[in-house]
């Protein structure tokens, strides 16, 4: 997994939980509206709160999530570009 830091790219997040397992966020910003699973969620959610590494995100979703990191790795790795495209996050330079 890559050491790069990601941050979460913009404050500017209107959340509404619909159900446990998904959230949508809309993005005040761009106007775009996105419905992110749990996961995609807690990523953000805690980018928000400070600037992290894939594996710091892996660490901290496994303990929340009650879940082996090895399981969240593949996940996380493969997430981290697809919340970027959506320009909820962006690597740190």
């Amino acid at each position: 997994m890559s050491s790069s830091l990601w941050r979460a790219r913009k404050a500017d997040l209107i959340w509404k939980d619909w159900g446990e397992e998904l959230r949508v966020v809309y993005d005040v910003a761009s106007g775009d509206t996105h419905a992110l699973d749990r996961l995609s969620s807690e990523v953000v959610d805690l980018l928000q709160e400070g600037s992290l590494t894939g594996q710091q995100l892996v660490s901290r979703l496994a303990r929340g999530l009650r879940v082996p990191p090895f399981d969240l790795m593949r996940q996380v790795e493969d997430l981290l570009p697809r919340l970027d495209r959506l320009g909820l996050i962006d690597p740190v330079s």
